[in-house]
Parts: structure tokens; C-alpha cells; sequence
């Protein structure tokens, strides 16, 4: 399947029918959660926040596992972040594969369970500039080909910070 930059291929509350092995190009996976702003003058100041959980340039496989494994709603939205060539794996044909061939079943998730030990470990650098380093180590050139916005999301920091951290590089 080809899509373009920008394109959502999944909702919140979304049936989850597919797993998304990205060939070209780049998806993510975010939400929105609300927080509150903590300020001296008011520490209840309702925000709304984007995160980023998952950025998956080529190759790799993304999709809202739980929802994709257990029929569940899904929680994020899906975005293409480039113009993607993707090859979409239903839940009934990822079925099939894990009764014919557990081995690859087993690949196409692990590598999502490498993906998600190495954001962890990522997260609990405590300087912002340490996971900004980490992220662009991770992917290679990912600062030309996302907005510091999706970055910012991903390592759990404001975008004003990475413009800030950016100018100290320099």
C-alpha cells in the first residue's frame, strides 16, 4: 500500500486490523493525554500533551498491539510521518503465520520489544540533551526528516527545549 505524508491509518476507538510493515518511508503512533501545568502562580492549569510512543522509519512494523493482538479498540492514532510504501498484515494472516511459521510471528514483535527497551532506556537518561543524543544515534538523521514537534514528543520533553538544546550544540 502507498500512502502520503500525513495520512492516518488508525484512530482511537479504531478496529485494529492491521500491523503495518513500513518498506519506505516513516510512521508514528501518538495520543493526546491531559496533564496539569505546574507553575508557581497556578498549579492546576489543565494542558493537553502529544506523545509519541513510537516513531518506526523503514524497516519496521508498527501498529496498536494490544488492539492488533487482542481485538481491542485502539488507543493511538497512526500517522504516516514521509510518503510510505507499507505492507499491511491483517490479524487473520498474522494468525495463520503464527500457526504455520511461530519463528517469524515471533520476529515481527520482537523487534517491537527491542524498540520498546531501547525508548525505556532512552527515558530514563535524565538530561533532555542526552535523549535528544540518543534518539538521533537511534535514528540517524531523523532531526532533517521529522518536526522538532514529533521529536519533542518522543523524548518527553517541551519543543522549545530541543531549539534551546540545539542552540548549545552549536
Amino acid at each position: 500500500k502507498s500512502i502520503s505524508r500525513g495520512t492516518l491509518l488508525l484512530k482511537p476507538n479504531e478496529r485494529v486490523s492491521y500491523a503495518w510493515n513500513v518498506y519506505r518511508g516513516m510512521l508514528r503512533a501518538y495520543y493526546y493525554q491531559e496533564e496539569h501545568k505546574h507553575t508557581w502562580k497556578d498549579s492546576n492549569e489543565p494542558v493537553i500533551r502529544e506523545v509519541s510512543p513510537w516513531i518506526v522509519p523503514a524497516p519496521g512494523f508498527l501498529t496498536d498491539i494490544p488492539g492488533f493482538l487482542f481485538g481491542k479498540p485502539s488507543k493511538v492514532y497512526i500517522e504516516a510521518l514521509e510518503d510510505c510504501e507499507l505492507y499491511c498484515l491483517s490479524r487473520d494472516n498474522y494468525k495463520s503465520i503464527q500457526r504455520e511459521f511461530p519463528e517469524f510471528a515471533g520476529f515481527i514483535f520482537e523487534r517491537s520489544l527491542i524498540m520498546a527497551d531501547r525508548k525505556v532506556r532512552m527515558l530514563h537518561l535524565r538530561h533532555p540533551m542526552d535523549r535528544l543524543n540518543q534518539l538521533e544515534k537511534m535514528y540517524p538523521g531523523i532531526s532533517a526528516r521529522v518536526s522538532v514537534n514529533v521529536m519533542a514528543s518522543y523524548i518527553n520533553v517541551d519543543p522549545s527545549t530541543i531549539s534551546k538544546l540545539r542552540g548549545k550544540k552549536d
